[in-house]
């Protein structure tokens, strides 16, 4: 009897090892199999992120060709030149029109002091015209003197009220008119001092030939004066490649011109 119970004793404790067995493989087999599927997930996951990144460095190496691509270059105009194209030439009555400027005499007066003390545009003319009725006083039979005399000194005098529009930048017309008047008073001063044998027909009134130039040379230079600044505004405006030139040059603050 004792040995029955001894052998159910055994046999108990051997059935009872040999679950705890079971339940360890079993176990066992439930932690492989979810290890497997973690990393198949892992795996999945990490293909998809390296295809993604793959795609992106594909995409940016391809914007970057395309970036890359030299831009197509444009096609050069002939005769121009590394800066913009030259403007078109105006047509002659379009700058006939754009040289024409109104006058503002009351501006034009109130320049008069600066015209005179601070621009070369009275000075050289005047210049010109003493020089000549000096030359002409001293040498009065010279051919020469004659000549610059006729041009610079006698009534209605030409060439300086000229240069002197040509040189002014505003109130043209005003230099001009300011050099004929210096022109009249150097008339006056050389008939005063050529003796009267040496004019041309013997004895001469010289009353007339003061009053003459006194009221015609100023009238006169201020018409010269305003003509020749109105010519070299025409030229100026009809010549595209002085206008360039102009443009390029530093900017100066701008006079009014006349």
């Amino acid at each position: 009897m004792a040995r029955a119970k001894s052998t159910d004793r055994a046999e108990a404790r051997r059935r009872y090892r040999a679950s705890l067995a079971e339940a360890a493989a079993a176990a066992a087999a439930e932690n492989e199999s979810a290890e497997g599927t973690a990393d198949e997930s892992e795996a999945d996951a990490g293909g998809s992120s390296a295809r993604s990144t793959s795609r992106a460095s594909a995409n940016t190496q391809a914007s970057g060709a395309r970036g890359a691509q030299p831009k197509p270059a444009r096609t050069p105009v002939r005769g121009a030149t590394s800066s913009d194209n030259p403007p078109a030439r105006p047509g002659i009555t379009a700058s006939f029109r754009a040289a024409i400027r109104p006058l503002d005499v009351r501006s034009d007066i109130a320049y008069a002091p600066t015209l005179i003390l601070h621009t070369r545009a009275i000075w050289i003319p005047a210049l010109a015209v003493i020089a000549s009725g000096v030359l002409a006083v001293v040498a009065p039979t010279n051919q020469i003197t004659s000549l610059l005399a006729q041009i610079f000194v006698a009534p209605p005098s030409l060439a300086g009220p000229f240069l002197a529009g040509i040189l002014a930048q505003r109130a043209t017309y005003l230099a001009g008119g300011i050099v004929g008047l210096v022109a009249a008073i150097v008339l006056i001063i050389a008939v005063l001092l050529i003796p009267t044998a040496q004019f041309a027909g013997g004895d001469v009134d010289r009353g007339p030939i003061i009053a003459y130039a006194v009221v015609v040379s100023p009238l006169f230079g201020l018409a010269v004066g305003g003509f020749a600044g109105y010519y070299r505004r025409f030229l100026y405006l009809s010549n595209p490649n002085a206008r360039r030139n102009a443009s390029q040059r530093p900017s100066k603050p701008a006079a009014k011109r006349r």
